[in-house]
């Protein structure tokens, strides 16, 4: 489908636009195939950073968004997935985020929480689409891992996911 997809010379396929498209090939020996299953591109990308910090209550973390300004997103959902008794999401923060005007909620569950937001403009730009401010159960690592993201209740998107690692505080010796 070349309106999502182009082949260049080099056999380089490159993504046009959000779609599904199968990928037909030949080789230099004439030799054809066809991919059995559509290769799909999807245009979003949510990602969590990989972070270090000192074992505190609680901890903030971005949940950020390539442009979404391409696409007419309203609404959206994702799961975030963390280590049971080590985390849980504690609040969530919109100020200075792309969801700063949205009508947004979240639950919590053993190791995961549910993230949805609702808008009655398109989301625009790229950044952070939301803060999540965890609280510290018990200080040591954990994953963080995104899952079941969709927009629009039939837009998927790509995830990065990323980790929060809680360092011991060194032991401090204070002598006269």
């Amino acid at each position: 489908n070349t309106a999502v997809a182009t082949i260049s010379s080099t056999g380089m396929l490159k993504s046009i636009a959000p779609g599904k498209t199968k990928v037909r090939v030949q080789s230099a020996n004439a030799l054809v195939d066809t991919t059995n299953n559509d290769i799909e591109f999807r245009a979003i990308l949510l990602s969590l950073p990989d972070t270090t910090v000192l074992p505190l209550a609680n901890v903030i973390l971005p949940v950020r968004s390539n442009s979404t300004t391409s696409s007419t997103i309203l609404s959206g959902s994702f799961r975030i997935n963390y280590s049971q008794g080590s985390l849980v999401v504690d609040s969530i923060i919109t100020t200075g985020t792309l969801l700063q005007n949205a009508s947004v909620s979240y639950q919590n569950f053993p190791g995961y929480s549910l993230v949805s937001f609702a808008r009655s403009t398109p989301l625009t730009g790229a950044g952070d689409l939301i803060n999540l401010r965890f609280r510290i159960l018990n200080p040591t690592y954990s994953s963080l891992t995104l899952q079941d993201i969709l927009f629009n209740q039939n837009i998927p998107a790509n995830q990065k996911n990323g980790s929060l690692n809680i360092t011991p505080v060194p032991a401090l010796y204070i002598s006269p």
